[in-house]
C-alpha cells in the first residue's frame, strides 16, 4: 500500500534470480498469497494476520526479534526503523544519488528531511 502524500509513486524493483533480490521476494509473497487486482491498492504488504497492517508498535518488535537472533542485547537496541531509514539516505547520498531521488527513495515529503537527516560517514573525512 502506497503513503499517500507528494511522491507516492511506485518504486520499481529490477528483478533478478539471485538469493535476497527484493522484487523476487515480492513475487514470491504474491504467489503464496494472491490477492485480486481490485484490492491490490487497499492491501497492506506487511500484515499481523494476512489482512491487518503491522502497527508501528509490531513492526518494532518484528525489527528487535530480527536484531537479537544477530546482535548482542546492547547492540541490537542502537537500531531502530528510523535509523536504518537515516543509514540508507546517507549511504544513497554518498554514493552520489541525486537529491530527489534519495528523497523518493526514503518516502519523504519534503527535501527539508534530507538535510535533517541525512548525515556524513566518517570515510568522507578520510579522503
Amino acid at each position: 500500500q502506497l503513503e499517500r502524500f507528494e511522491g507516492d509513486r511506485p518504486i520499481a524493483l529490477a528483478y533478478a534470480d539471485v538469493p535476497g533480490n527484493a522484487a523476487k521476494a515480492l513475487a514470491r509473497l504474491e504467489l503464496d498469497f494472491p490477492v485480486e487486482a481490485s484490492a491490490r491498492e487497499a492491501t497492506p504488504l506487511f500484515t499481523a494476520d494476512n489482512a491487518t497492517p503491522l502497527t508501528p508498535s509490531q513492526a518494532d518488535k518484528l525489527l528487535a526479534s530480527l536484531l537479537a537472533d544477530c546482535l548482542c542485547p546492547d547492540e541490537a537496541s542502537r537500531y531502530s526503523w528510523h535509523s536504518f531509514r537515516i543509514g540508507l539516505a546517507t549511504r544513497l547520498q554518498c554514493a552520489g544519488c541525486p537529491p530527489h531521488l534519495v528523497q523518493a527513495l526514503c518516502r519523504w515529503q519534503s527535501s527539508k528531511s534530507l538535510t535533517f537527516y541525512c548525515r556524513v560517514e566518517a570515510s568522507i573525512y578520510e579522503r
